[in-house]
């Protein structure tokens, strides 16, 4: 009987940590990155989590530049914590071939990417972070470490 009871008690507790995620409430973020005034399409934006509460988000900007994250575990939102957001819009290119896709420039200066100096922090009243990058500065090419001026 008190190997059953004990039993029930240790399944329910770990159904509790998994289905509520350690006590981690996820805050819907969303936003718009401009380049120079104009809306960035097609660009990947990352939260990289700079403490332990966080978890690496992703998502892609639409022609509008606007963005809502998702965590890498598909569940909506952001764990709030302090994150560097890096922004890109180079794309790998892909040998397939019938359909051969050319490689998408890097358009984004390092300051914002590769060197990315974009620092936030998510609470859970955070709803919007929109990303105004100015246009001028380095841009590599991650391919082939190449600059465009």
């Amino acid at each position: 009987m008190n190997v059953n009871r004990t039993h029930f008690w240790l399944v329910l507790a770990w159904l509790l940590l998994v289905f509520t995620g350690c006590g981690k409430s996820n805050v819907s973020v969303h936003g718009i990155v401009t380049l120079g005034n104009s809306p960035v399409e097609n660009a990947m934006v990352t939260f990289v989590p700079r403490d332990e509460q966080g978890e690496t988000a992703i998502a892609w900007t639409d022609e509008s530049g606007r963005y809502t994250i998702y965590p890498t575990d598909s569940i909506s939102g952001v764990v709030p914590g302090k994150y560097q957001v890096r922004i890109t819009t180079y794309q790998d290119p892909e040998d397939d071939e019938d359909n051969p896709v050319p490689a998408v420039p890097e358009r984004i200066p390092d300051e914002y990417n590769l060197r990315s100096k974009l620092l936030v922090e998510v609470t859970n009243e955070t709803r919007e972070l929109n990303f105004p990058l100015n246009a001028t500065g380095k841009v590599t090419q991650p391919n082939i470490g190449k600059e465009i001026e």
